[in-house]
């Protein structure tokens, strides 16, 4: 059987956050970072509570992106403040994916980059592209490390969108 290249990208997508979300989810001291709001000033209270990353962009802004889509489905890890969601059509396989990890996983700006991933793509705002054509942009917002990436065709990802996407979530969250 083979695989569409819009299955094998959305496929790609999902692995390459999984990855991702798994090495944002290290244990943090709570003192490390600055409360600015008020999540993540009951994230710095020692709340393990996981980041609703789904109620952080509202259902019409999604449909803009891809159309009509699941309704958004969360990921954490156990016991982490940290969290995810992907929204996903199911009629085209385009997608929208934000994880973020804890409170102080990036308490001094964006981790070093990984030399195994190939060259690194420096963006606008202190942010950086993850993964050639994918459409992920990793950021900071507050404290947190985050990604979040667009696939908006069978070729490959929207970073523009994801780059507009990564700014909102780390307004609001910072």
């Amino acid at each position: 059987m083979t695989t569409s290249p819009r299955i094998a990208a959305a496929i790609g997508a999902a692995a390459l956050l999984a990855l991702l979300g798994t090495g944002c989810q290290r244990p943090v001291d709570p003192a490390a970072g600055t409360a600015s709001s008020p999540a993540s000033a009951a994230q710095e209270a020692g709340s393990t509570e996981p980041l609703d990353a789904c109620a952080l962009l509202p259902a019409g802004q999604v449909e803009e992106l891809i159309g009509p889509h699941d309704g958004g489905t969360p990921s954490s890890a156990p016991n982490s403040n940290g969290g995810g969601c992907v929204w996903e059509n199911p009629d085209n396989y385009y997608s929208v994916s934000i994880d973020c990890g804890q409170t102080g996983t990036a308490v001094n700006g964006l981790p070093e980059w990984e030399p195994a991933l190939g060259p690194e793509r420096p963006l606008p705002d202190e942010m950086r592209e993850f993964g050639a054509n994918s459409g992920s942009v990793q950021f900071v917002a507050d404290t947190r490390d985050c990604l979040t990436q667009v696939v908006r065709s069978s070729s490959g990802g929207d970073l523009d969108a994801a780059v507009v996407l990564a700014r909102q979530i780390r307004d609001d969250l910072g």
